[in-house]
């Protein structure tokens, strides 16, 4: 879903912001596109991008203390893209993978948590369509521990 994120706005704004460095003149500056997003954390974006510019950026983001949304930060577009798991659905930080064969395309990928039935699934997503919702699910019989940190490497 694309638009405004529905979020509790109680939480600490958190601004993400482009800051350009200039090796030559020994300087840094922000750039002009700044966004408010509230209650987002574990940012990420494809790491062989890491220090190069990107197009997007993934979040979660949640109301009850936990996290029940995956959100994408189109920054060319200025938009967010955004799929939430629903009540009691809690999803950890999300993963990029790239497409082996397309490098401007990738795959989401994140553990969800149903706190109804106690077992966790790993969710796969179209990483340029997250309202679309997973392409592929990893039904677990069991729960993980919530933490799924990590990275993707070829």
């Amino acid at each position: 879903m694309m638009g405004d994120l529905k979020v509790d706005k109680s939480l600490r704004p958190t601004v993400m912001s482009r800051v350009l460095i200039d090796y030559v003149a020994n300087k840094a500056s922000y750039g002009a596109d700044h966004f408010k997003l509230h209650g987002v954390e574990m940012p990420t974006i494809d790491s062989k991008r890491t220090g190069l510019s990107t197009a997007s950026a993934y979040f979660v983001a949640g109301q009850e203390g936990l996290d029940s949304q995956l959100i994408r930060l189109d920054y060319q577009n200025k938009t967010l893209d955004r799929y939430d798991f629903g009540p009691g659905q809690f999803v950890t930080e999300p993963i990029y993978a790239r497409s082996k064969t397309d490098a401007k395309r990738g795959y989401i990928l994140s553990e969800v948590y149903s706190r109804a039935d106690r077992k966790s699934r790993l969710t796969i997503f179209d990483g340029q369509n997250l309202a679309a919702g997973p392409i592929a699910e990893v039904l677990l019989n069991h729960h993980l521990p919530l933490g799924f940190h990590g990275f993707w490497a070829d």
